[in-house]
């Protein structure tokens, strides 16, 4: 069954060309794909023109801590992605540091066949907050995405994709900037009774006026877990407690009692957000990308 929902795409231009809303459908499989930097054709999932939308269409908007600053941990982790596509556009996304020298963030930060594939260069600034940069620029070397995500995103003309359709990916730097940053730690959980109602937090990089680039952290209720493709799955919360909006696309939903990772946000409509959930699948071909660049 089919679930119809405004896609914000969650990123936004640099230009900040006015957002627009697309709706999104379904699709299965699992495995990870890999490419090198500089690679083949690169890209992103473009905003097709739906419906437009607004900062102000994100509902009511919760409580929103401006971090004025990222140079403390754990703030030091989140990373704001400023992504070239080989047609030239430029768009921001946000990422966590997940060890020496990876981000976890969305594949649609990294692939876009509506752009030209792979993305031409990714620039990672971590701990950024408006003008703020307290470290150094790092550059992506690798660009990692699941195949059902871009199988979905290939046969899409307008950009469109269903919830938990495996919308991860992983960017490998060129250089250990989690020695000078820190890294938080991903982990799945198989019980979605441990996801109704739990309180979960999300900082990155939301788009609009009201934010101006600076970072965000926001802490809400998640409603539940949901599914997805096989291997892949969804989290779900309302736009009440924590926004979903262009540019927070690969922020990642964190656990405040563990510090640990569950999912990443991606998605979201005029009432709801969604995030890719770190499933048992999800979590060990993660483990597998990091090994491939350790060996």
């Amino acid at each position: 069954m089919k679930s119809f929902l405004k896609n914000l795409m969650s990123r936004r231009s640099i230009s900040e060309r006015p957002m627009k809303v697309v709706f999104v459908a379904s699709h299965p499989t699992n495995e990870g794909v890999r490419r090198r930097f500089p690679g083949v054709a690169s890209g992103l999932l473009a905003l097709a023109c739906c419906l437009a939308l607004t900062f102000a269409a994100s509902a009511q908007q919760p409580t929103s801590e401006i971090i004025p600053s990222g140079n403390v941990w754990p703030y030091t982790t989140i990373v704001h992605l400023y992504t070239t596509w080989p047609d030239g556009q430029v768009f921001m996304d946000s990422g966590t540091m997940i060890d020496r020298f990876h981000v976890l963030t969305v594949a649609h930060a990294v692939y876009d066949h509506r752009h030209g594939g792979w993305a031409a260069q990714i620039d990672v600034y971590a701990g950024q907050s408006g003008a703020n940069k307290p470290f150094e620029v790092a550059y992506a070397t690798f660009f990692r995405a699941f195949p059902n995500y871009m199988d979905e995103d290939d046969t899409s003309e307008t950009g469109c994709h269903s919830v938990g359709n495996g919308d991860i990916g992983l960017v490998t730097l060129d250089r250990p900037l989690g020695d000078e940053t820190g890294w938080l730690s991903y982990f799945f959980n198989n019980d979605d009774k441990f996801f109704e109602g739990r309180t979960f937090a999300t900082t990155g990089y939301p788009g609009g006026e009201a934010f101006g680039g600076q970072m965000v952290h926001q802490t809400g209720p998640l409603i539940g877990a949901m599914g997805g493709a096989p291997s892949f799955g969804t989290l779900q919360w309302s736009l009440d407690s924590m926004t979903s909006i262009p540019g927070q696309s690969g922020s990642c939903l964190i656990d405040p009692e563990s510090g640990l990772i569950y999912g990443v946000l991606d998605l979201g409509d005029d009432q709801y957000g969604y995030g890719e959930r770190i499933t048992e699948d999800v979590f060990n071909t993660l483990n597998q990308w990091l090994d491939e660049d350790a060996a």
